[in-house]
């Protein structure tokens, strides 16, 4: 029996949602593979359904993992996670370290329009505004007024970002920050097309509208079915983007996704068994692990009576 996800893929093509077979990473025999090296396609078996594909409505990891295939913010990161340029070629700070200056390269969005300063200011003051109740506006707070704005206290203009001109954006925080250009990797510094999303309001991710600076482009999403990515010839970089077609399918059981990697059912997966690490070491190479800059936020009740003192470990209690 075909894997689910070559049925899925197929479905797609019967109903029109691609337009060539050879889209699809069909071998000669008909035979789809989760990595197929001729066609340029990859089935990825991520770790849930998204809510939203919009940088700024998103609040999981396995948004990220196809957000961070489509948008590119003025950092990125290398195969070890740590800050290189993006959208910025270069920046520099002031002596007080409370003054970033970007320089942006030249760039376009997927339409053809120019990725510029312009937008990235939108994009900062959009994400800060409360009306858009973004769950992690928070994580923007070392930039001057963001916490007032994000309160309600202050107008989303306000906010320390100023495009200086098309290729130049100016950022002032609250306070020092050295790991800013670690916090500008997440998807919530990501650009948006200011020009799109005036057109379109909250409507400009849906496939028929959606326009991204990255690799890949939104084609189809099917709601708890597929997410379908297409390379972006538009992308700074796009002579170095190796694959054609991403298809993000939700798996939440990480050990059937570490299986289905392993036979062939699926050429990738943006999750695996913690206890399993050394031994698909052995059989997945590609396989990584990076650092990120992550919070949790641990809710304790905590009764000091005798009884339920003797019932917890001593351990955990004295770390509590």
């Amino acid at each position: 029996m075909a894997a689910f996800w070559t049925d899925r893929r197929r479905l797609l093509l019967g109903a029109g949602g691609l337009t060539a077979a050879a889209s699809l990473g069909a071998c000669a025999n008909g035979e789809i593979v989760g990595f197929d090296k001729a066609n340029r396609s990859l089935d990825i078996c991520n770790q849930g359904e998204p809510l939203s594909l919009d940088p700024h409505k998103a609040t999981g990891t396995w948004e990220n993992n196809i957000i961070g295939n489509m948008f590119v913010g003025l950092t990125t990161e290398n195969a070890k996670g740590e800050p290189i340029p993006g959208m910025a070629e270069s920046w520099e700070t002031s002596e007080d370290g409370r003054t970033w200056t970007f320089h942006l390269r030249r760039a376009q969005w997927s339409d053809g329009e120019a990725c510029d300063a312009h937008d990235f200011e939108f994009a900062l003051r959009r994400i800060l505004d409360p009306v858009n109740l973004s769950v992690y506006a928070s994580l923007l707070y070392p930039i001057k007024n963001a916490e007032a704005i994000v309160a309600g206290r202050m107008a989303p203009d306000t906010a320390g970002v100023t495009a200086l001109d098309d290729l130049t954006l100016e950022i002032q925080l609250e306070h020092p920050a050295a790991y800013l250009p670690q916090l500008l990797m997440h998807y919530t510094a990501y650009p948006v097309p200011k020009h799109v999303v005036e057109r379109h309001g909250d409507n400009w991710v849906h496939p028929d509208n959606i326009v991204v600076n990255g690799a890949f482009t939104l084609i189809k999403w099917w709601s708890n079915y597929i997410v379908h990515l297409q390379r972006n010839p538009h992308f700074f970089d796009a002579a170095n983007v190796v694959m054609e077609n991403l298809y993000f399918y939700p798996s939440t059981d990480v050990n059937a996704s570490a299986r289905r990697v392993r036979s062939g059912e699926a050429g990738w997966s943006t999750r695996f068994p913690s206890n399993q690490v050394e031994q698909l070491r052995e059989v997945i190479r590609a396989m990584c692990v990076s650092r990120r800059i992550s919070r949790a936020i641990i809710f304790v009740q905590h009764d000091e009576s005798p009884v339920q003192r003797r019932a917890c470990a001593p351990s955990a209690h004295h770390g509590l």
